[in-house]
């Protein structure tokens, strides 16, 4: 009998090509369930970056709005791209030198991606309005062609799932 039990289980060495099937078949229905899951909270997190950015952003601007002499010295859009800041008027190269100054020369950037009417965005551009309020957006050029809001309030591209 002992005999008989050992040649029946002595003779296996492995899996059987239905095992390593199954297996294989488990492992990638895990994956579909958890890379989609991944990529969302990657995403997420990208527009976390970008909209505590923003909130930095205002934070100096705001800094700089109180410390100007008149809302003239500041008033304007600033461009945010390539890690540099750019002034629409070349009079307020100071205020986008301070700009720099505040974020170690590397101006921030747009983290996640989003694609507005098609189109990826690449740049932040950060506006003071004549009454001292804010607004930043992320945009595919300086013109603000097409744009995503961020500041005060976050556009629907930024809506964390």
């Amino acid at each position: 009998m002992k005999n008989s039990i050992q040649r029946t289980w002595g003779n296996e060495k492995g899996f059987t090509l239905i095992e390593l099937i199954i297996v294989i078949a488990i492992l990638a229905i895990i994956a579909a369930i958890a890379i989609p899951n991944i990529l969302n909270a990657v995403d997420n997190s990208r527009k976390g970056t970008d909209i505590a950015n923003a909130r930095t952003m205002a934070s100096s601007a705001a800094t700089f709005v109180a410390q100007a002499d008149t809302i003239d010295d500041v008033a304007g859009e600033y461009y945010f791209e390539a890690g540099a800041v750019t002034p629409d008027d070349a009079g307020r190269d100071s205020v986008a030198d301070a700009f720099e100054a505040y974020f170690n020369s590397r101006a921030p950037e747009p983290k996640f991606k989003t694609a507005v009417a098609g189109v990826v965005v690449d740049r932040f551009i950060l506006t003071i309005l004549d009454s001292g309020d804010i607004e930043i957006v992320a945009s595919d050029d300086d013109a603000g062609t097409n744009t995503a809001e961020l500041y005060p309030t976050p556009g629907p591209e930024y809506d964390r799932d």
